[in-house]
């Protein structure tokens, strides 16, 4: 993910060396080899990717991406906005998320301050966009206080917006926060330590499953130059539901023969 530090810091692109204290690769790592042949099914950006070609990476097969909004209480992406434009026009699916900077005494408080920047700037969402808390500053905060503002903002944006909001952490920091508030909602997991095979994930725990897993900052893909988040995705996007076949239509019996 893409975070900045504070509102008077300059935005810096999240990976265990900008930010030692988050730790996403605790073990053994896939190689730049393996990472280069495995193929993302979408990837999330920030201002930080300046120049997509989403028609490029619409035309390699990937329908949908998660875009960055807002951070802490009154920070916003300044690419946000061309960004949602861009899939949107595309018919792709977007996800939208928020970066949580936990903080302060009162976790409901801050909790609704940030839900509440988030929602200004998001707006209505259509059909094919949906919510994601991105959790992954402690503050040295108490798991129960963590679990709190969580549980908080995820409940405001819920009730507001009418979609289910994904939360968004990594592995050690799912272990720092109560998490038994959180599990109804479906989980997008960061962990780069369990090789890159999607039929092998890592532990969900205290899921019992992951919606997404991101196993790599070092993805390729078509229409974006250089590096970036590589996820995986069990399931489908919301809105993206595929058609049910209608069912066979039900056949009168036949009559026997008249003899």
């Amino acid at each position: 993910m893409i975070t900045q530090a504070a509102s008077n810091l300059l935005p810096k692109i999240h990976s265990p060396i900008d930010h030692p204290g988050i730790t996403y690769t605790d073990g053994d790592v896939s190689t730049d080899e393996e990472i280069a042949a495995t193929r993302p099914d979408f990837v999330d950006v920030s201002h930080h990717q300046n120049d997509i070609d989403w028609d490029a990476y619409k035309n390699s097969g990937r329908g949908a991406a998660i875009i960055k909004v807002t951070e802490g209480g009154d920070w916003v992406d300044d690419r946000f906005a061309d960004h949602r434009k861009a899939l949107s026009d595309r018919g792709m699916k977007c996800g939208f998320y928020h970066f949580a900077r936990p903080n302060g005494t009162d976790m409901a408080a801050d909790a609704t301050v940030e839900a509440n920047n988030f929602l200004k700037q998001v707006g209505t969402m259509s059909a094919n966009e949906f919510p994601v808390l991105d959790f992954e500053v402690s503050n040295k905060l108490t798991p129960q206080q963590l679990g709190q503002w969580a549980s908080k903002f995820m409940s405001i944006v819920a009730e507001k917006s009418g979609k289910t909001p994904w939360f968004y952490s990594y592995s050690a920091m799912v272990k720092k926060v109560d998490c038994t508030e959180l599990t109804k909602y479906p989980l997008w997991l960061a962990n780069y330590s369990s090789g890159s095979d999607k039929a092998n994930p890592p532990s969900a725990a205290p899921w019992d499953k992951m919606t997404a897993w991101q196993y790599t900052d070092k993805a390729s893909v078509d229409g974006i130059t250089g590096k970036v988040d590589g996820n995986y995705m069990y399931g489908e996007f919301p809105g993206n539901a595929p058609a049910q076949p209608p069912a066979p239509p039900t056949q009168p019996p036949v009559p026997p023969a008249a003899s």
